[in-house]
């Protein structure tokens, strides 16, 4: 199930961008808050078991990227009680000034910490598979 955000994300012209919501039965939910740009506001869509939160906090380089997290990790947080996966990182065609690596998820894992002691929270490793 895919639900609509009417959000301006800066970086686009007014581009709409989405949560995807992934159920089965006898499976956990999954969220996937897809290319999210501005973390304002309360999340549209309904909570599930697992959020993939992507890490992306700037695009014009890093600077500053701490200002943004905890913004991001109220918005993230917001999508799930139980568990966040901290994805987009070490994406391929990114240089270096502008690449999310595990020392920002591990930062982002704190914020997220800081905001609810009781998430589960997990940064992948590349080629990780995940037990859900």
């Amino acid at each position: 199930m895919c639900f609509r955000s009417e959000r301006r994300i800066p970086i686009y012209r007014c581009t709409q961008h989405y949560a995807l919501r992934v159920t089965a039965p006898g499976c956990p939910s999954l969220v996937f808050p897809v290319d999210i740009r501005d973390f304002s506001g309360e999340p549209q869509a309904q909570p599930g078991d697992y959020c993939f939160a992507n890490l992306w906090l700037e695009d014009t380089s890093l600077q500053g990227w701490q200002a943004h997290l905890p913004q991001w990790a109220a918005y993230m947080a917001g999508f799930t009680s139980k568990h966040i996966v901290i994805t987009h990182l070490y994406e391929d065609g990114r240089p270096d000034d502008k690449m999310w690596r595990a020392e920002h998820a591990e930062a982002a894992a704190r914020a997220l910490a800081d905001r609810d002691r009781n998430l589960q929270i997990r940064i992948p490793q590349r080629g990780e598979v995940l037990v859900l």
